[in-house]
């Protein structure tokens, strides 16, 4: 339960940064250009701008070792469509702006 609180905790917090990073994709884009979108902004760490609350939300998340849950991931990756990749992707990118080792 703490796990399930905590990912809803970060998805609220981080909800904000990940709109950013999609926001160049159009209105209405297909999954495929917003995979697209979020392909680039994790790539790129050094221009990646990611606000001070996810870090909080995303560190406090990783510290509980939620992310090594396989429900916590799947749960998460649906704010990806579905994806665990883009999920893992996107959490790795978060730790390593933020400064904190990804756990899982």
């Amino acid at each position: 339960m703490r796990c399930r609180s905590s990912l809803s905790y970060a998805q609220s917090a981080c909800a904000p940064d990940i709109a950013n990073a999609t926001a160049a994709a159009r209105p209405g884009a297909s999954t495929a250009e917003l995979q697209a979108q979020l392909d680039m902004y994790t790539s790129n760490p050094e221009v990646a701008s990611v606000s001070a609350s996810c870090c909080t939300a995303s560190e406090k998340l990783n510290n509980a070792k939620c992310n090594c849950y396989e429900s916590v991931v799947r749960q998460g990756a649906l704010w990806f469509g579905g994806s665990v990749t883009t999920y893992n992707q996107v959490a790795s990118l978060v730790a390593e702006v933020c400064g904190f080792e990804k756990i899982c």
